[in-house]
């Protein structure tokens, strides 16, 4: 059964191979190069240099209309990119997304060496009963263990695959979840699909991941998110 598909948001990271010591400066190169998306003062916060809080973000950024959100640790970078609108798909941002990745990447690169990168797309499905939906996917001797009515399901599913040279972990998430689109009044019940797709962190040991290797790595990723397959998993006909 075809099924809508709303996209949400999507994430791209950059885990560092080592320390920024002032994440502050990433910040000023990065809002710079990206011509000041991000049009307000963004959050600096006084985070312990302890081993501890390496991925807590040093610095916040979100823009004033909230379309953009970029966080700032000592060890990675995420960039978000939210969309609003029940009719909302991936290709309305994917212009600005593939700009704005190839400009995070150079100016990181500038400053630290890249260990791995990932890349996060977040769709919304409406279901009146996302847990039961959920739990179509799991072995039926699971559930018989159990012997009851379905309250709560969720699947998180990592294989490492073979492409593009190297090896990449091909990450789906579905969970329960409610959504509010602009112009609606009330959220709306039913699940987030979530595919992930990041590189070994062991992979770049001789620094490959650049800018043109970023731009194929996101087409494999587009092109393998399986989404429709997924879906009739869900919804069998």
């Amino acid at each position: 059964m075809k099924k809508k598909l709303t996209f949400m948001n999507c994430q791209f990271a950059i885990y560092f191979i080592q320390e920024l010591s002032r994440p502050e400066q990433l910040w000023q190169a990065l809002n710079s190069s990206m011509n000041s998306k991000f049009d307000q003062t963004p959050l600096i916060l006084p985070v312990p240099d302890e081993k501890t809080f390496l991925e807590v973000p040093v610095v916040q950024a979100v823009s004033k209309n909230n379309a953009f959100r970029l966080n700032i640790s000592r060890k990675r970078l995420d960039f978000f990119i939210y969309v609003q609108g029940k009719n909302a798909e991936f290709s309305q941002i994917k212009d600005i997304l593939e700009t704005s990745m190839k400009i995070l990447l150079k100016e990181t690169r500038k400053m630290v060496i890249v260990q791995w990168i990932g890349f996060v797309q977040n769709y919304f499905i409406e279901d009146v009963d996302p847990a039961s939906r959920i739990a179509t996917v799991l072995d039926n001797k699971l559930k018989k263990i159990h012997g009851g009515k379905t309250l709560e399901a969720s699947v998180d599913y990592v294989e490492r695959i073979s492409a593009l040279g190297i090896k990449i972990n091909n990450h789906t998430v579905l969970q329960p979840a409610s959504a509010k689109f602009k112009g609606e009044t009330k959220d709306i019940g039913g699940l987030i699909i979530a595919r992930d797709f990041n590189t070994k962190p062991e992979e770049n040991k001789n620094n490959f991941i650049n800018e043109e290797f970023l731009i194929k790595f996101m087409q494999f990723a587009q092109a393998n998110l399986n989404l429709d397959k997924l879906t009739s998993i869900l919804w069998k006909a």
